[in-house]
């Protein structure tokens, strides 16, 4: 197993070689979960997979199911592959690090939220 991080400002990405789990470095009050009086985040940017051409050729479709922090400003702090389809996990991966949301206020403070977010793969 190799880790590879890429820091941008104050991110440090980090990718596990051999695992689904893509995180950056961060520290904070614990995320709160979607549910109940948790409603979920509102996506301002989506940023759509790239289809892996090997998995395209290969005929592999589905869908990849992560779970997700979204960090008090409302970027993806962590995303973790719950469900796998391994030659689509990278790129459902990819995508969702990319995606932004709008803050979730709590007593009026940005926190942190987790949810749980499903990528569908399929073939045209």
């Amino acid at each position: 197993m190799s880790i590879r991080c890429l820091t941008v400002g104050s991110i440090a990405l980090c990718l596990v070689l051999g695992t689904t789990t893509c995180a950056w470095r961060q520290s904070g009050p614990e995320p709160l979960r979607v549910g109940g009086n948790v409603l979920p985040p509102e996506r301002t940017r989506n940023v759509n997979p790239q289809y892996p051409p090997e998995a395209r050729s290969a005929r592999v479709g589905g869908v990849v199911i992560m779970d997700i922090v979204i960090g008090p400003d409302g970027r993806v702090a962590t995303a973790e592959v719950v469900r796998s389809i391994p030659m689509l996990d990278d790129a459902a991966l990819a995508a969702v690090t990319q995606w932004q949301y709008r803050p979730t206020l709590l007593n009026g403070v940005a926190v942190p939220i987790a949810t749980t977010v499903t990528m569908n793969f399929q073939l045209r």
